[in-house]
């Protein structure tokens, strides 16, 4: 089944998250060991639903001041 480029996975690896973020796998992995960011485990293999990560950037966002 292909799928349409405006549909997304819901569910991505280690390494896609970290694209999405635009950040390394290994800072993925640091931030889902200090339970910053949620992963979901399906056996050995670790995913990152694409939600959560929306709500973790929406959660990091701080005001910057302008001088």
């Amino acid at each position: 089944m292909k799928t349409n480029e405006n549909q997304r996975k819901r569910l991505l690896d280690v390494r896609a998250a970290g694209e999405y973020l635009g950040v390394s796998a290994w800072t993925v992995r640091e931030l889902v060991w200090k339970g910053d960011l949620v992963a979901v485990k399906l056996g050995r293999l670790v995913r990152l639903d694409i939600r959560d990560l929306d709500v973790f950037i929406e959660a990091s966002k701080t005001q910057v001041g302008v001088r």
